[in-house]
C-alpha cells in the first residue's frame, strides 16, 4: 500500500484542483506578485555576478527589474502587493 493509498480519497487533491494562471489573476491574486532571478535573453541566468532580479504579476507578465532581491521586494511591497514565494 503506497502512502497515497492511505490518504482518504475526500481530501486527496485531484488534478481538478490545479489553478491556470488566469485562475490566480481571477482570485484576486492581482495584488500578489514575486520575485526571480533575472535571465538574459537566452533565457540563462547571467554568467557575469552581475544578477539582477525581475518582479512579476501573479499571471505572469514582467513588471521589472531591479539590481538586488531586497530592492524588488520593497517595490512590490511599497506597490501595496503582496510579496510571494515561489519554490
Amino acid at each position: 500500500m503506497s502512502a497515497r493509498d492511505r490518504i482518504p480519497s475526500t481530501i486527496r487533491p485531484s488534478r481538478a484542483l490545479r489553478l491556470s494562471k488566469q485562475d490566480f489573476a481571477q482570485w484576486g491574486l492581482d495584488q500578489a506578485a514575486y520575485v526571480r532571478p533575472a535571465s538574459n535573453q537566452s533565457g540563462q541566468p547571467s554568467v557575469t555576478g552581475d544578477i539582477k532580479y525581475t518582479v512579476y504579476s501573479a499571471d505572469g507578465r514582467s513588471l521589472g527589474t531591479l539590481p538586488s532581491r531586497e530592492l524588488a521586494v520593497a517595490a512590490i511591497v511599497g506597490q501595496g502587493m503582496e510579496p510571494l514565494s515561489v519554490h
